[in-house]
Parts: structure tokens; C-alpha cells; sequence
């Protein structure tokens, strides 16, 4: 099945900051493990970006799901982005 980790990222980042959240892209470093996320906040764009690195390493088509699962299954991890978003001047 697949993943359309931009509109889970999307749900989970609204979720967690209480305001509408679209992610327009990511990008995920293989070799570091860092997962970067752009997304528009309340008119602004911004950008972001937290460790991943269970995924590291990972074939090019389970990226994505791995990136959901290890993002939806710890909640330090979306805490993190969504603070990084928000406080992103």
C-alpha cells in the first residue's frame, strides 16, 4: 500500500500545533539520516529538519514508509519538527 507521507506529515504536524499545516515538500538525506520538511504555517513558509536515521540506509522505495512508520510511532519526533516549524522566524 502506499504512502503519501506529505499529507501524513501534513495531519500529524496540524494535529500537533493546532493550526492547518501543508507540507510542499521533503527531503530525506540517506546517508545522514535527516529528514527536511518545507511546509506553509499560517501564510508562511518554513523549513525544518530532525534526525531520522532508522531509515538510513533503507532502499529508495520503502523510504517513505519507512519514514512514516518511525515518525508516527515516536511522538518526540513530530514534537521536534513541529517546534522547529513554528519557532522558525
Amino acid at each position: 500500500m502506499p504512502v503519501d507521507l506529505l499529507f501524513e506529515l501534513g495531519y500529524l504536524l496540524s494535529d500537533k500545533t493546532g493550526v492547518e499545516v501543508r507540507v510542499v515538500s521533503y527531503n530525506y538525506d540517506k546517508s545522514s539520516g535527516v529528514l527536511c520538511v518545507k511546509a506553509s504555517i499560517e501564510g508562511a513558509v518554513r523549513e525544518a529538519c530532525i534526525p531520522v536515521r532508522q531509515c538510513k540506509g533503507v532502499a529508495a522505495n520503502r523510504v517513505e514508509k519507512c519514514l512514516a512508520k518511525a515518525i508516527t510511532s515516536d511522538e518526540k519526533k513530530i514534537s521536534e519538527l513541529a517546534e522547529s516549524l513554528l519557532r522558525e522566524d
